[in-house]
């Protein structure tokens, strides 16, 4: 869920940091999508995660959100699961959300009172270097719990 700093091209996945998966705040869309959350049908997931903030600010956590999507500029819509406060200690989330076949979860620091940091220190590699807030994730488990309606 998540790439080392060794970036090449146009890589928008977390960071893979101490054995968790890192987002930053930045206005780079798509920033947090987890391309092996790729669902293969639509239906009702489960979405559990265990998370704790990163340099989180003095006095409160980092605002996190869970959406879907594409996650690529061709289908920009994102859908809305779901939001938390990641807090110095980490704790653990739970969703059920309508995911549509194909999408992919995006979980990123959507904080408007942090810092924006630019968007090439994300696909350059150079991000954690800033030492700015954000959420790691340490555990994403997806499950199906219900089928839905028939696709056809």
């Amino acid at each position: 869920i998540a790439v080392g700093r060794e970036r090449r091209g146009n890589i928008r996945e977390p960071f893979l940091i101490d054995n968790t998966s890192v987002s930053y705040p930045t206005g780079l869309s798509y920033h947090g999508r987890m391309r092996t959350t790729k669902t293969l049908e639509s239906g009702w997931y489960r979405i559990r995660l265990r998370a704790h903030a990163v340099n989180a600010p003095e006095g409160h956590g980092v605002w996190t959100s869970v959406r879907s999507g594409i996650c690529y500029a061709i289908a920009p819509l994102m859908f809305w699961i779901g939001s938390f406060e990641a807090r110095e200690e980490p704790e653990e989330h739970e969703f059920i959300a309508w995911v549509q076949k194909d999408h992919l979860l995006e979980i990123r620091p959507m904080d408007q009172a942090l810092r924006r940091i630019p968007g090439n220190t994300i696909t350059g590699g150079t991000a954690p270097d800033l030492e700015a807030p954000g959420v790691a994730v340490e555990y994403l488990e997806v499950e199906r719990v219900h089928k839905g309606p028939p696709s056809d």
